[in-house]
């Protein structure tokens, strides 16, 4: 197909209709759809002979550019003959726009974490471990009727607390913050080191598999300590309050 727009683009100026211009022309007949489509949007390049000024080189000395309305549909053998150009214009920066996508796709979206302090924590979570934060790690509590003591606060009027079950919910926080904050404060510290071993080029694998475990025990330790708040805060609660719990949240 390639071949034959090529010919035909190469092709004598033809001054007659697109039905006498044989096999190739009748192959690419198709392409005429497209022409209203390019009309519309180069409305204001008018004629044939201004697609041509634009768009094709100067024709042979002694051969005019017939403008008359041969026509396969609505459009001229020149205008489709142009429009055609255009096609192959248009599908050779799709291409290219393709390729330079390909490429892009091989670059890593790990290529930004390299700016990081400790590469394998974020900003946000280095502070959410700091501050002693959830980071989700109560889901399997929170998600099967195992309200924790943050929300069952802030939804104390709703859930109808009293003043001693706000105190216990209050003491059952406190002590999970405290917790929260010194182990993650250990879980930022092992993870700077881990970073630091392959920094430096220290890493061994008798380091990083020591390393690597100490950090999946604080993990284990911090979480365990977000769900055991979930259980005590619990406990706290009437049934009917954990219902309530549950619809506030949207469970």
């Amino acid at each position: 197909m390639i071949v034959m727009v090529w010919r035909l683009l190469s092709s004598p100026w033809p001054s007659h209709p697109p039905d006498r211009c044989g096999g190739e022309a009748r192959i690419l007949v198709p392409f005429a759809r497209i022409v209203s489509s390019v009309r519309r949007v180069t409305h204001d390049v008018r004629t044939t002979r201004d697609y041509a000024r634009l768009f094709l080189p100067v024709p042979p000395h002694g051969v005019g550019l017939d403008t008359r309305p041969n026509r396969i549909g609505e459009v001229g053998v020149q205008s489709w003959r142009v429009t055609l150009c255009l096609v192959l214009v248009l599908a050779s920066g799709t291409a290219l726009a393709q390729h330079q996508h390909g490429s892009a796709q091989t670059q890593s979206h790990y290529s930004d974490f390299k700016r990081r302090e400790i590469k394998a924590l974020s900003n946000e979570q280095i502070d959410d471990l700091l501050a002693g934060r959830g980071m989700g790690m109560s889901l399997p509590a929170e998600l099967n009727n195992t309200p924790g003591p943050m929300h069952a606060l802030e939804m104390g009027d709703d859930l109808g607390l009293t003043a001693d079950q706000k105190q216990k919910l209050q003491a059952v926080m406190s002590a999970m913050r405290a917790q929260a904050v010194k182990l993650g404060k250990e879980v930022v510290d092992a993870e700077r080191r881990l970073d630091t071993m392959f920094a430096s080029g220290r890493a061994t694998g008798a380091l990083v598999e020591s390393q690597a475990e100490r950090i999946g025990t604080l993990n284990g330790k911090l979480r365990a300590v977000h769900l055991k708040a979930h259980m005590e805060a619990t406990a706290v609660l009437t049934t009917t309050q954990v219902t309530r719990y549950q619809q506030l949240r949207g469970y």
